[in-house]
């Protein structure tokens, strides 16, 4: 058995196991370009796997046919203004004929754990790491919460409506008025703060995370290095940036979010990706040009581990969805709407010496969206 990096000459088999192993026709086999962005134009994907591989793991079995996959994303954690090492992924599957030899959970880890080596040390430095995934298997679930990782079922969602009939009509059949539906609505703002639409850049933008983003929270590095490579230089997928600033013209909001169509274009949501303001007005101001930027879409939702940057978004009439309230769980996947799957569920591990820190919380300050993991991108 060999467990190594599918290497950049090897392209056409890693789609072809894929084909076969994971899903038939999936998007990264139709386009691959979707899959590259992941796994081979990320910012640090030449330091975690090597200049010459993808941060794609393959399993071969003794014949050298390939039976095992597991793609990683590389990125830097952010844990209240300290930087660590940090990943998620995307596949992760051995090949069921193949479980009459093997056992699948143990072999499986065999590639993480290859992954995540002494050759990656150069990645690791040796410091503290996490990584976080979202979309989970049950057995991927179930591996993750024997380690010891934080576990959501459910994570948590904020949704906004715009247009009641449709969206009773058409993502809740199911439901029996009269419902109670959060209802959205743009708040005239103060305009001596400045809203700048599709302007983003870097200078500013990392000024005012490392300054004030990152010192509050705990997630994924937003710097602008990762925003441009997972947002703007996605290859399929259009992503508009919202940006409020003060009267000296700094940052201080940031909301990114795209267009969906559903129903073959009849109607479209508003995908929110990222929404990040620590200051009351602003936040409202951030939220209300959002809103008034797709005007004609039906609905408006939001992932986030945390509510620590809802104000704005609450304020113009987002509401978080309880778990319990089933009535107004609208699909998570809509390419086709898929009324079987409401929930993402996901986890988030770390290592001990980050541990320590968050586990001295009652309320941990998370900012881990849709976007740390592969659960916002063409399907």
């Amino acid at each position: 058995m060999e467990v190594r990096f599918f290497k950049k000459s090897e392209r056409q088999l890693l789609l072809d196991s894929i084909d076969r192993l994971w899903r038939h026709d999936h998007i990264y086999v139709r386009n691959p370009a979707v899959l590259e962005h992941l796994v081979l134009n990320t910012p640090y994907r030449a330091e975690f796997a090597g200049e010459d591989n993808y941060s794609f793991v393959g399993m071969w079995d003794d014949d050298g046919k390939v039976i095992g996959l597991q793609g990683i994303i590389p990125q830097r954690f952010n844990v209240f203004g300290e930087e660590c090492c940090s990943s998620t992924g995307t596949v992760w599957y051995v090949d069921k004929t193949s479980r009459s030899k093997l056992n699948k959970p143990i072999d499986g880890l065999k590639m993480s754990e290859f992954a995540y080596s002494s050759k990656r040390k150069l990645f690791h430095r040796g410091g503290p790491s996490a990584g976080c995934s979202f979309g989970l298997s049950e057995i991927s679930y179930q591996i993750s919460e024997a380690y010891g990782a934080y576990m959501t079922r459910d994570l948590p969602r904020w949704i906004g409506i715009v247009d009641k009939d449709s969206v009773m009509k058409y993502l809740l059949p199911e439901s029996t008025p009269p419902i109670i539906l959060p209802e959205v609505h743009p708040i005239d703002y103060n305009e001596a703060l400045k809203v700048r639409v599709d302007e983003f850049e870097q200078t500013g933008w990392d000024a005012f995370y490392h300054k004030v983003v990152a010192p509050k929270t705990i997630g994924t590095q937003r710097d602008y290095r990762f925003l441009k490579w997972r947002y703007i230089d996605s290859p399929v997928l259009k992503y508009r940036f919202v940006t409020v600033h003060n009267d000296a013209d700094k940052y201080v909001g940031l909301a990114i979010f795209r267009r969906e169509p559903i129903f073959g274009g009849k109607f479209s949501l508003g995908r929110i990706v990222e929404f990040i303001c620590f200051q009351a007005e602003a936040s409202i101001v951030l939220a209300s040009a959002m809103l008034k930027t797709y005007p004609d879409v039906i609905a408006w939702d939001f992932y986030c581990l945390s509510g620590i940057t809802a104000f704005g978004l609450e304020a113009v009439g987002f509401r978080r969805i309880p778990i319990w309230m089933d009535q107004v769980m609208m699909p998570t996947r809509f390419q086709p709407v898929d009324y079987e799957h409401m929930k993402i569920n996901g986890q988030v591990s770390l290592s001990d010496n980050i541990r320590r820190k968050v586990e001295q919380m009652t309320e941990i300050p998370w900012y881990i969206t849709r976007g740390d993991s592969d659960q916002d991108r063409a399907n």
